[in-house]
């Protein structure tokens, strides 16, 4: 193989490393990779991680990888969750590896297009993402959950950041009125209702310009969402103005 490229690193507390990147095989033509690796404290391949420490997911000569988002990893209930995005075939798809800490795949979901890294979150369920304007929630079978919204999706009519905190999902987008651009954070329950304990009905919303004659040519990017040690929910990014951009921090109650 050639072209290895790392794209992710997530570092456990014993100090060996889960790595993830891009590769493609070393023949003509050549078959795009995407991989995880776990790294020893001392710096070699843990082979307890599928005997070899690495795990390659092959695809066809006639698939490219997608550069922007990366491949993401992340650890839910000692499950390694790995995602990236590829296009096979002339369709961009959405994978996302569910593998135990020894290496065994334990299952697969396969989604028709493409998804960056601030639109979906997990839960030992299964794998909740926003897309097309709604907010879906699949199962780790591949199904959509009947159980939650409306037969597995909330009709949200825009396009938000996500994240799960604790037993809710946050939402997060920007908002267009006549004269002001504002931050909205919409807070949902597991079950995709919206709970009402949070903000005005479940939505809390920030004006960050007003007086303005052209709001629409705002913008907030690059959404972040933590929370606190002491439960508050901080959200964070950058607004555009024009060509001037600006560092956004905002902080909520978590009740």
């Amino acid at each position: 193989m050639n072209y290895e490229t790392i794209k992710y690193i997530l570092p456990n507390p014993d100090g060996s490393l889960w790595v993830a990147g891009t590769s493609y095989a070393d023949s003509s033509p050549a078959y795009p990779f995407y991989f995880v690796a776990k790294v020893s404290a001392g710096g070699t391949l843990d082979t307890s991680f599928n005997g070899t420490g690495y795990l390659f997911f092959e695809h066809t000569p006639n698939s490219y990888i997608i550069i922007y988002p990366p491949p993401f990893l992340q650890i839910i209930d000692n499950k390694i969750i790995f995602t990236y995005n590829i296009n096979e075939d002339n369709n961009i798809k959405f994978y996302i590896r569910r593998i135990n800490s020894d290496g065994t795949i334990i299952n697969t979901l396969n989604l028709n297009f493409h998804v960056d890294e601030t639109m979906f979150d997990f839960t030992n369920e299964g794998l909740f993402i926003t897309q097309f304007g709604k907010l879906y929630k699949f199962l780790w079978n591949g199904s959509t959950d009947s159980s939650f919204g409306n037969d597995g999706s909330v009709n949200l009519g825009y396009y938000p950041s996500l994240r799960k905190i604790d037993n809710h999902l946050h939402l997060v987008d920007e908002r267009y009125d006549t004269n002001k651009f504002s931050l909205s954070v919409e807070r949902r329950n597991l079950n995709g209702t919206l709970d009402t304990t949070f903000g005005n009905n479940g939505i809390a919303e920030i004006t960050l310009m007003e007086n303005i004659s052209n709001p629409t040519q705002n913008y907030f990017r690059e959404i972040n969402i933590h929370k606190q040690s002491d439960g508050k929910v901080i959200v964070g990014g950058i607004m555009g103005v024009g060509s001037t951009y600006k560092l956004v921090l905002t902080r909520y109650l978590n009740p």
